[in-house]
């Protein structure tokens, strides 16, 4: 901060939600720190500003309170404040309406259409900001060569040079009607957000021009707020504009009024994005979403610290490496937890925290950035003592008793009013003034700088080895270390992938295994895999024996080698250790392809009837063989379907083979994780609390079955509870639970003819998923959940079928049937949609894969989730602009089915529906379930609406395709497709003397667990306003 200009003041402001903390720079070059309650209006009506008067007032610049400050003698003030981020949380914003094109009113309530945390059955979601929805008739469609539909419209160039058909004008004349309509509401504000706007933004620039005419004083346009593909997160930015601009406006016309000037002729500067500063007028402006922001000398995560709306009190995660509790300071949201005493346990040696309001210009140094050793320089907090010399020994308070890790130790408390440059205050000890307490562990020192700072040396006590005896801390880091491991090779094959089924879609799931092959952890993505995964890396273990080397990558899909279905490619890789003879882990990705052949474009025929109709087959192949990526082979592989009569190879080989190398990647990157942990830990240690953590998991599933057998009055008699549940076509699913939890099929039907047979490692993974959604602990999905049940599953049925069954159906239908039979049996929620909805469309040079959500089934106390996936799917779905951009469909609806989720004392959710009409010739194939058996209600409540699938030719004719069908579609053909919605619970409230039931409060949506998982969700996508 440059010396301020002769008799002129410096002022830089944090006005957080609680506090506001003033700093001033005066003209004598002295610094004065101030902090105020940010909300006290019995005596002043605006923090900051009282804050600069107090401080003028000390300097002998008085200014009564009474009247507006002169700025004269001031040479500028920053300011940041968190007015708009409270205004989220608090859901106190301007009440707005969104506009959006006509087929798509419900678009940023069903998002990308994954649940947040895919073991909690009651789906907690945040609400949507806007009051009310109006949706615009207009529609934009980008121009494709060769696109056989006509393209009758004006063709208008876009932003980036490619051309843009305006198939329907904005009705302007039917807006303006339905506008005064909300006026006459009260609703002032309003985000406009339509389609392919970013790459014209025409449309929304009429109606942004209508609405401020007829007197709406914001009117946030997302194609000036984010001018950014991808409808759904521009959504979201609109209407956070929407919602918050307002409030900043106010806040900062409120501020400007207390000063004479009306602050308009100083330079007024605010912290952007980038590190810098912004102007007043752009303070305000969009975007105000923040993005990350590496400082290189600390190597922290400054996340929040920038724009207006975002908190910028010195909130600076620390994305350490999650080592050692005991040897670092706990990750936390605010480095004012450690002056709390929150964050030091056995602090790394030798490093220091500088604790004060005046950062030395060392904080802002360049360091070595990504990779550099951590470093902590200096966190600056309302807390600092006198700059003074010191007179004699710091006198203490009184002598206080404090618990540490060695127990109960005799603590000095000191006014830090009495302490002066140069003391020296040994730990263990506290250090108090009016604003801010200050721990000092044993083992370090504290000490006042000449600025007044409080500097902390931490010292360099004994650390304590780790045994391979269970330690609680040490179980939880652990887990969370081994889950890291997992996640972090998800983001590399997000990030590696050029595929939309597995770069947009996150159809994909990574997990790390023991040397037996047991799943130790995995990463919180999709269900259907993790359970069947294990039983992969176990087929392999056995089948190669010593033939698996360091180097080999193995590739895998069939059936009888864990596989789900075959477009499903597992890659395996065995991790090895320095004099191991064997791999003493393993590391794993499964990833849906969108084609490996077969007889349809898209890999899911639903009509094949044997394995080999349904793609490439690999049971156990050398992806990768002595670190040489076997090219030649796997394309002869991914090709070999096409010598069948009516099948195809793959059609999109370049895709395969650029997702198998990610997957490789993702691979590499476990490897190294998992390397790096035992080189901090030993093979020992590492090995042992992974014993620990799949026992843990087996502790917990005894507890939750105990638990349940005296819920239900089974404590002095065998547990015994059954259910049954229909597929489509009438074949049973048979559940019978007994004794000390064998879950017995026996009485299943036989395997179809036809492909939703599921293998038996369906049937696992469904299983080992009900069983980590009724723990309701967060404990990792590992081996252990399985290990108290026993499972009986009759072969030659539906869930055991032959070698050489169809099956590419019972991985994404018979899977959700089994799921839907155990909660049914145990009673824990009414049924999901019960089916995850597949469409696929191509042709000979493209091939495209979908699921689509539908109702989630309500539960004791929740009302089910509209418009989401369930169970054992959570892929995202496409965003409309880039389905658009890259098949030649055009995506016409895409919203709730309203009333389809079943009535009861707490409801069901609603499906969707979704249509597409198609531009060229191809090949529709639709695989579903749910179209006849309805998703059953629980305890009188209601079933929900069966699913249902139309085309729609435009001549008009209508014709229903039943659920599982595969047809040549036509330019101009439309398909709709209806989801399910889910089951209700409790009797309906008409029929109840008791009244409707309210939904018990949400509790908070992201658990605050440390895990990688939640940091990446940010980066991934964007959940929800």
């Amino acid at each position: 901060m440059a010396a301020p200009q002769a008799d002129k003041f410096q002022f830089a402001i944090d006005r957080g939600g609680t506090f506001t903390d003033v700093f001033a720079r005066c003209p004598d070059g002295k610094i004065r720190v101030m902090k105020l309650l940010s909300e006290d209006p019995a005596n002043y009506r605006d923090a900051p500003t009282e804050g600069i008067r107090r401080i003028l007032q000390e300097c002998g610049v008085p200014f009564p309170k009474d009247q507006p400050l002169n700025t004269t003698g001031i040479e500028w003030i920053r300011m940041g404040t968190t007015v708009a981020t409270n205004a989220l949380l608090e859901r106190k914003g301007e009440r707005f309406a969104l506009l959006i094109t006509r087929g798509f009113r419900d678009l940023l309530y069903i998002g990308n259409q994954a649940r947040p945390s895919i073991f909690d059955l009651e789906v907690r979601m945040p609400e949507v900001l806007y009051e009310a929805v109006l949706e615009v008739d207009e529609r934009l469609v980008l121009h494709q060569d060769g696109c056989l539909l006509s393209d009758s419209g004006q063709r208008v160039t876009g932003l980036t040079g490619e051309a843009v058909v305006v198939k329907q004008p904005v009705n302007l004349l039917a807006l303006r009607v339905e506008l005064e309509v909300l006026l006459a509401r009260g609703i002032r504000s309003l985000a406009v957000v339509l389609l392919h706007s970013y790459l014209w933004p025409g449309h929304e620039q009429q109606v942004g021009a209508l609405a401020r005419e007829l007197g709406f004083r914001q009117v946030s346009l997302s194609s000036e707020v984010m001018p950014m593909v991808r409808m759904v997160p521009r959504g979201y930015t609109a209407c956070i504009d929407a919602y918050l601009t307002p409030c900043i406006l106010r806040y900062l016309q409120s501020f400007r009024d207390g000063f004479a000037s009306q602050l308009q002729v100083r330079r007024r500067r605010r912290r952007r994005r980038k590190g810098g500063a912004l102007s007043w007028h752009q303070a305000f402006l969009p975007p105000i979403c923040s993005s990350s922001v590496l400082w290189q000398r600390p190597i922290v995560h400054a996340s929040s610290a920038v724009e207006e709306g975002a908190p910028t009190e010195p909130d600076l995660g620390l994305q350490l490496r999650v080592f050692r509790a005991a040897q670092h300071l706990s990750a936390c949201l605010s480095p004012s937890a450690w002056a709390c005493g929150a964050g030091l346990e056995e602090p790394l040696p030798g490093k220091g925290l500088l604790l004060g309001s005046s950062p030395p210009q060392s904080f802002w140094a360049p360091g070595g950035g990504a990779g550099s050793e951590i470093s902590f320089q200096t966190v600056p907090v309302g807390c600092s003592g006198n700059g003074g010399p010191c007179k004699g020994t710091a006198p203490h308070l009184q002598v206080t008793r404090c618990y540490f890790e060695g127990g109960y130790q005799d603590t000095p408390v000191y006014l830090l009013e009495n302490l002066f440059h140069g003391h020296s205050i040994p730990g263990p000890s506290i250090l108090v003034d009016k604003n801010s307490t200050i721990l000092v562990e044993p083992g370090c020192t504290a000490s006042v700088t000449a600025l007044g700072d409080v500097s902390i040396t931490v010292g360099s006590g004994a650390v304590r080895p780790i045994g391979l005896e269970l330690d609680p801390i040490q179980l939880s880091i652990f887990s969370h270390r081994f889950m890291s491991i997992a996640e972090q090779m998800g983001r590399v094959l997000q990030r590696t992938a050029i595929s939309t089924n597995i770069k947009e879609r996150l159809d994909f799931s990574c997990a790390l295994f023991g040397p037996d092959g047991g799943l130790v952890s995995n990463a919180p993505h999709i269900p259907v895999h993790l359970g069947a995964m294990q039983e992969t890396v176990q087929f392999q273990i056995q089948h190669l024996g010593p033939d698996l080397r360091q180097g080999d990558v193995i590739l895998s899909n069939h059936p009888c080698a864990g596989g789900s279905h075959l477009p499903d490619l597992t890659v395996i890789t065995p991790v090895f250790w320095e004099k191991e003879p064997r791999a003493i882990f393993f590391v794993a990705s499964r990833g849906h392809h969108a084609d490996i052949g077969g007889i349809t474009p898209g890999s899911m025929p639903p009509h094949s009837h044997s394995l080999q109709e349904e793609g490439a087959i690999f049971i156990s192949f050398k992806l990768v063989q002595e670190g040489v990526f076997q090219e030649e082979a796997v394309t002869a592989a991914l090709l070999a379907p096409g010598q069948l009569p009516g099948s195809s190879g793959t059609r999109n080989l370049h895709d395969n083979l650029s997702d198998l190398r990610a997957q490789v990647a993702a691979n590499q990157r476990g490897i190294q994780l998992v390397n790096e942990l035992i080189g901090q830990y030993g093979l020992g240690v590492v090995q042992a609390y992974m014993g620990h953590i799949q026992a843990n998991a087996e502790v917990a599933v005894q507890t939750m079955l105990r638990k349940f057998a005296t819920r239900r009055g089974h404590v002095d008699r065998p547990l015994q509870v059954e259910a049954k549940d229909f597929m489509d076509d009438g074949t049973p699913i048979c559940l019978r639970v007994t004794g000390t939890a064998v879950f017995d099929f026996t009485g299943t039907g036989q395997e179809v003819y036809g492909n939703w047979n599921a293998p038996r490692a369906i049937t696992l993974s469904a299983l080992i998923y009900c069983l980590r959604c009724m723990v309701g602990e967060d404990i990792p999905l590992n081996q252990g959940c399985l290990s108290p049940v026993r499972i009986v599953v009759p072969e030659r049925s539906i869930l055991h079928p032959s070698l050489d069954a169809g099956v590419v159906g019972g991985n994404v239908l018979t899977s959700q049937r089994v799921v839907d039979v155990i909660f049914r049996a145990f009673e824990v929620c009414a049924a999901s949609q019960g089916c995850m909805n597949n469409v696929t469309f191509g042709n000979e040079r493209i091939g495209y894969y979908e699921t689509v959500a539908g109702g989630a089934g309500a539960g004791p106390h929740w009302h089910g989730r509209s418009g989401v996936h369930s169970h054992m799917t959570n892929t995202r779905i496409t965003d409309p602009e880039i389905l658009e951009k890259r098949y030649p469909v055009v995506l016409r609806t895409f919203q709730l089915a309203p009333n389809t989720g079943g009535a009861g004392l707490f409801r069901g959710g609603d499906g969707v529906r979704r249509e597409l009409q198609f531009r060229e010739e191809m090949v529709l194939s639709v695989l579903s379930e749910r179209r006849a058996f309805q998703p059953y209600g629980l305890q009188g409540g209601d079933a929900g609406s069966p699913g249902l699938n139309l085309l729609i030719q435009p001549n008009g004719r209508t014709m229903n395709l039943g659920g599982k069908m595969s047809v040549k579609v036509h330019p101009g053909d439309i398909f709709c497709l209806q989801s399910p919605g889910g089951g209700g619970f409790g009797r309906h409230p008409q029929r109840s003397a008791k009244g409707p039931e309210e939904a018990r409060p949400q509790a908070p949506l992201f658990r605050e667990r440390g895990s990688f998982y939640y940091y990446s969700r940010s980066q991934e996508t964007i959940e929800g306003p």
